[in-house]
């Protein structure tokens, strides 16, 4: 694959009134980025399925990539997964299970530096009408390599009372190997931050799913599915001293996430008497779906989910900030008295659909019509005392959640829906 990129941002400020042209405003900017990246991959994958008993799957991905700092060097991903249905062997007599399936697995993957960090990229400079270059204050490395994530998982599912009562549970273990992450550097080095690839972290979890139908009538019939996860991290390996990552908070002072070696990648730490101290962690205790599908009178059906999330402290900026004077009524001598429960029960999903059947349309060209109603987020209960206890300030990827500083909160939304069917 090749991939040319050319992005071009035109600005203008001062722009006349009524017009749209970039070019009548009082000061015009142009920001262009180009980008040229090579990838190349090998796969080879084969499955074995004996007699619907035993099936496997092994395989292996090479890539190269010019975001790497050999181009030409190939780098292996294997995987292989194995799942015994023991419902389905010979010495296998029950009949309680329709089906009894025991799995595992193992793959890796690769993720490259993004463009532009091999190299020390140069500035467009000018002094007194000269034109020329200047080093920007990143310094880039030649020797990156892909960051690898390395998965093991097994588990178990199986499949009763004729279909009406199923259950599957995951447990993974992901070791990330070599991240790829951007460190601030002291200035006397004449930098201000660099790539590195010396950073190692650990995920582990549980996954937990049990789908039932407790209801299945001519008129009626009812789904249900109880969803159930958590996971825990851990940095294994840290190159450098602890550190704030940049851009992802506000420092110390007003406390922010920080990486330290043997401690969880979502803690979030800030000044104290003796250095930085933990004052949260962001990471739930754990989080669980119900979601539910419900056909009733034949041509009405409805669906509804609820999510509650148990844990995951927020800092809570918003509050700091409109504390004028500090006259609130509670004296807070640290930030720890800013952190706040961020668990909540909430209303994410809900619908009301009714089909209109072909047979009572006048035309014949219509199969059927589906009319309905649904919303979002239209309930949440809980003690988080600002807006949304889904809240960040820097957006939704990765180190960023649950840190408030007078977000929009989440919008609860109506829908009005129709489908024709042909």
């Amino acid at each position: 694959l090749k991939f040319d990129n050319d992005f071009v941002l035109n600005r203008t400020t001062q722009l006349i009134p009524t017009q749209s042209n970039l070019t009548q405003g009082g000061a015009q900017q142009t920001t262009q980025t180009l980008n040229e990246v090579e990838e190349f991959g090998i796969i080879a994958q084969e499955e074995i399925n004996y007699k619907d008993q035993v099936i496997v799957t092994v395989g292996v991905r090479l890539d190269k990539s010019t975001l790497n700092g050999d181009q030409n060097k190939y780098y292996a991903f294997p995987k292989a997964s194995v799942a015994l249905n023991l419902a389905n062997m010979a010495f296998w007599t029950s009949d309680a299970f329709d089906q009894f399936k025991l799995r595992a697995a193992y793959g890796e993957t690769g993720n490259s530096a993004t463009f532009g960090n091999l190299f020390t990229p140069l500035g467009v400079s000018n002094i007194d009408g000269n034109g020329g270059l200047a080093i920007t204050g990143f310094q880039g490395r030649n020797d990156l390599e892909p960051e690898t994530s390395r998965e093991f998982e097994f588990g178990l599912d199986f499949t009763t009372l004729q279909g009406r009562l199923g259950f599957e549970a995951s447990f993974y273990n992901r070791n990330v190997e070599n991240l790829l992450y951007r460190n601030s550097t002291p200035t006397s080095s004449g930098f201000s931050s660099e790539i590195r690839n010396d950073l190692d972290l650990r995920n582990r979890g549980l996954e937990v799913a049990l789908n039932l139908v407790p209801v299945d009538l001519d008129n009626f019939d009812w789904k249900t599915t109880l969803s159930y996860w958590f996971n825990r991290s851990e940095v294994t390996r840290l190159g450098v001293p602890p550190f704030v990552p940049p851009g992802v908070a506000f420092g110390l002072g007003l406390g922010t996430f920080y990486v330290e070696e043997g401690e969880p990648i979502t803690q979030l730490k800030g000044n104290g008497p003796d250095g930085p101290r933990t004052i949260g962690d962001i990471e739930p205790d754990f989080q669980l779906s119900w979601f539910n599908e419900i056909r009733f009178l034949q041509n009405f059906d409805a669906n509804f989910l609820f999510h509650w999330r148990k844990g995951s402290d927020i800092l809570n900026l918003s509050r700091l900030l409109t504390d004028i004077g500090g006259v609130t009524p509670d004296e807070y001598s640290n930030l720890e008295g800013f952190i706040e429960d961020g668990s909540y029960i909430r209303l994410r999903e809900v619908g009301l659909y009714y089909t209109i059947p072909g047979a009572d349309l006048t035309s014949g060209l219509l199969e059927n019509i589906k009319l309905g109603v649904s919303g979002r987020n239209l309930i949440t209960i809980t003690d988080y005392s600002s807006y949304d206890p889904e809240t960040s300030t820097k957006g939704g990827a990765g180190l960023s959640q649950q840190i408030e500083v007078t977000p929009f909160p989440t919008a609860k939304q109506f829908y009005f829906h129709i489908k024709l069917n042909f």
